[in-house]
């Protein structure tokens, strides 16, 4: 004859039935059942992927982002969490989750950013790196409830400079043109590597300064943080040497300053020696003293450079030591003192100028008969 009532007062965010509903009599010697039914009402969270920055069109389709969700109730686990999600390029960048119960509350995170700016931008951002924001789900919210994580592709550059230097500096005067060829290679970790970054390599056009001091910077870019790129040049003007720092390739990986990239051309000091031989049957009648006469004619670059007429004589030879290396000059005798012939070594009597310390010679030999 007892009146009782069942009634559940910690649902845990369900709706609670009891059956029976209400009072009810124990009015016999059989236990009477009473149910408890629980109805979790169901919500939802979205998670989208967005790409984001100056290179972002250089993410290929196909792109896969590994992001996973993880949701707790009341600080224990849902069933089948942390939940991994593959969000893909460049149409398939946004997952929903459903049946989710209404109080729970879930996070999202991504771990690898596939090239990206690491860590990802989360919205709604998190306090821990790599972590978004936490959500509750709730019933009927008035906008989608959604995490955002963002991956950012920024672009970096890098400058060419050009140093003209050397005792002969002034072959390449201030405004000399030359040309570089720039080549980049993707990151490692970019999502189209591996190969070149799409537009390379290019052809840059760099001009000297003043001797010593650097010309005006040719930037190239932007390319992917991180690119592997290698300067070289292919049109030094005839320069003796050419140096490169730093040494190739270089990472591009400065998203503020352009990174700098130095092509130092120098020209030195070369030599040439003009030697006076004598010979045939009557070449010891010719005295020692005998001075003879060459024109000497040398360019470099198409342009003359030097062009004068020189003394010599057996045992004394004409030197030059200040043409630049590289230098091509022409001997002609223009007084041969009655020789009755005239030969050259080489010939015909142009040469190209080597260092000074190792003068190229040309030998002019006068013959004498009798």
């Amino acid at each position: 004859g007892s009146v009782c009532e069942v009634r559940e007062v910690e649902t845990n965010g369900a709706t609670a039935s009891v059956v029976p509903d209400g009072p009810f009599i124990l009015d016999g010697p059989d236990p009477v059942e009473v149910s408890v039914t629980n109805t979790f009402p169901a919500g939802q969270l979205t998670i989208t992927k967005e790409i984001d920055g100056s290179l972002a069109r250089l993410v290929p389709g196909g792109t896969a982002y590994s992001i996973s969700v993880l949701c707790e109730l009341n600080g224990s686990r849902l069933v089948d969490f942390p939940r991994a999600l593959t969000l893909t390029t460049p149409d398939q960048l946004s997952q929903t989750i459903t049946g989710l119960p209404i109080g729970a509350v879930c996070f999202a995170s991504e771990a690898d950013t596939n090239g990206a700016t690491s860590p990802p931008t989360f919205d709604p951002p998190g306090t821990e790196d790599f972590q978004s924001g936490r959500l509750r789900i709730v019933e009927q919210p008035q906008d989608p409830i959604t995490i955002t994580v963002t991956n950012t592709y920024p672009g970096a550059s890098g400058q060419v400079v050009k140093v003209v230097d050397g005792p002969q500096a002034a072959v390449a005067p201030e405004g000399t043109e030359f040309q570089v060829q720039v080549t980049c290679d993707l990151p490692a970790d970019h999502p189209a590597a591996p190969g070149a970054v799409p537009g390379y390599p290019q052809t840059l056009t760099i001009q000297a300064g003043p001797p010593g001091q650097p010309g005006t910077p040719e930037t190239f870019g932007p390319v992917p943080v991180n690119s592997e790129c290698t300067v070289v040049e292919t049109d030094d003007n005839g320069a003796t040497n050419v140096v490169i720092t730093p040494d190739q390739p270089v990472t591009i990986d400065d998203e503020q300053t352009p990174v700098e990239i130095t092509v130092t051309n120098s020209f030195e000091d070369g030599g040439l020696t003009i030697e006076k031989i004598v010979d045939g049957p009557a070449a010891g009648l010719v005295p020692d003293v005998t001075e003879y006469t060459a024109q000497v004619v040398c360019t470099f670059g198409g342009q003359e450079v030097f062009n004068q007429q020189l003394p010599f004589r057996v045992g004394s030879p004409a030197s030059v030591s200040d043409l630049p290396v590289g230098a091509e000059c022409t001997v002609t005798e223009t007084d041969s003192q009655g020789a009755q012939d005239v030969s050259y070594a080489p010939n015909p009597p142009t040469v190209t100028v080597t260092n000074a310390t190792s003068p190229v010679t040309v030998s002019v030999t006068n013959t004498y008969l009798a």
